[in-house]
């Protein structure tokens, strides 16, 4: 079975406490001050949380953006000439820049992530570590 995701147990919990604020607002709150909501009103305001808890639930699903401290070992494709000067690789959906201590590496190939300085990548073609 599958282990069930921390982050998502609280989005969860966070939409349905959202719910249930709305709930005890309209029914229990606004009456003792003599307000009256609209039953459209209260079905908006119920919707409305419902795709924000939801949409909660997506962003917190979503893998996390990689950061450039965990470049190392990751494999891309060279998008531009990448030699001693600057060239950029495609790892996921991201472009990074790229340098290379060998031979210049042409667009399409192959890489893996070596090293890295600060955010300039070091890569060889992936050939070469097979």
């Amino acid at each position: 079975m599958r282990k069930l995701n921390p982050r998502i147990v609280v989005a969860i919990i966070a939409s349905l406490l959202d719910e249930l604020l709305l709930v005890v607002a309209v029914v229990w709150i606004l009456p003792k001050f003599g307000i009256t909501v609209p039953v459209w009103l209260v079905i908006l305001l119920a919707v409305m949380f419902l795709f924000s808890g939801s949409w909660a639930f997506v962003v917190v699903k979503r893998k996390p953006n990689l950061g450039f401290e965990n470049q190392i070992g990751l494999k891309g494709i060279a998008v531009t000439v990448i030699g001693k000067k600057k060239g950029l690789v495609r790892i996921g959906r991201q472009n990074w820049a790229a340098r290379t201590d060998g031979r210049d590496i042409e667009p399409g190939i192959e890489v893996e992530v070596v090293g890295q300085n600060a955010l300039i990548l070091t890569v060889v073609p992936e050939s070469i570590n097979d």
